[in-house]
């Protein structure tokens, strides 16, 4: 099991909307969960972008957890 902290390579910019019951994701609101929050990373979040691409099933589900729990 891996074990995920505030010195792990994600940074946590994500800001949550709710809005009509939905949850949205980033600055412009694209997002509508953490792993689409993740996956439209660029520039300097494209390596954690690509780590969390590279990650099993059970390491993404792990992660999100995590995020969630924040």
């Amino acid at each position: 099991m891996q074990t995920f902290n505030s010195k792990s390579n994600f940074a946590l910019a994500f800001q949550e909307y709710q809005l009509n019951g939905h949850t949205y994701f980033l600055h412009d609101g694209r997002a509508r969960n953490f792993t689409e929050a993740i996956m439209w990373h660029g520039g300097e979040g494209w390596a954690s972008r690509q780590k969390f691409a590279n990650f099993s099933k059970t390491e993404r589900q792990q992660l999100i957890k995590f995020l969630e729990s924040l």
